[in-house]
């Protein structure tokens, strides 16, 4: 699994908890300075030059919401329903369902937003908001992230070209390969597999 993976379950437990970063602060100092703490370390790591900075951060955010769900029934009467997502448990199985989809065939060559709309059985402009509801992300962010995983994880074959890699997780051009993936990882595909054998 991938941090984008992960998103969709992240998304959906903050949810719950969107209206408590003032009431924690306010009226929960302990949890409040442990949280400080793991988010904290989550910046400095996401600021590192570590080439797992990514798999730490998921890490210490697992740790951030394993402590807050610790807390969850001292915390029940200051969760309102005042915040209300319009993502029912139907739609949202709908979209996971496209999310897995979208994941096993990379190479397909029509993962447009309208085509994966038609797959949820909802219009463009619907799926486009719902999407970014679930995720925190636009639909073409989100496939990026997704094949930029899938290229990170298909680099360490040493018997694959750069080129290949590029294609199989779903890339058009190599140029386009080489932008997406230095600005999700801060640094070429190049440099990343060299980053394997230092």
């Amino acid at each position: 699994n991938t941090i984008a993976d992960a998103v969709f379950d992240f998304k959906r437990i903050i949810h719950y908890y969107h209206n408590l970063h003032v009431i924690c602060i306010n009226t929960h100092r302990e949890l409040a300075l442990k949280l400080g703490e793991i988010a904290g370390k989550m910046r400095d790591t996401f600021i590192s030059n570590n080439n797992n900075k990514e798999i730490l951060c998921t890490m210490l955010l697992f740790e951030f919401m394993l402590i807050l769900d610790a807390h969850k029934q001292e915390l029940s009467g200051e969760l309102t329903d005042s915040y209300s997502s319009p993502v029912t448990d139907e739609l949202y199985f709908k979209m996971v369902k496209v999310t897995d989809y979208i994941k096993n065939n990379l190479t397909d060559d029509n993962l447009t937003q309208s085509e994966m709309a038609k797959r949820a059985g909802i219009s463009k402009d619907y799926f486009s908001r719902i999407f970014k509801e679930i995720t925190g992300l636009n639909y073409n962010k989100w496939l990026n992230l997704i094949r930029v995983e899938k290229a990170a994880e298909l680099m360490s074959n040493d018997g694959m070209s750069l080129t290949e890699i590029a294609m199989l997780s779903g890339f058009q051009s190599i140029s386009s390969f080489n932008r997406v993936f230095k600005e999700q990882k801060n640094m070429s595909p190049s440099e990343y597999r060299a980053s394997f054998s230092a």
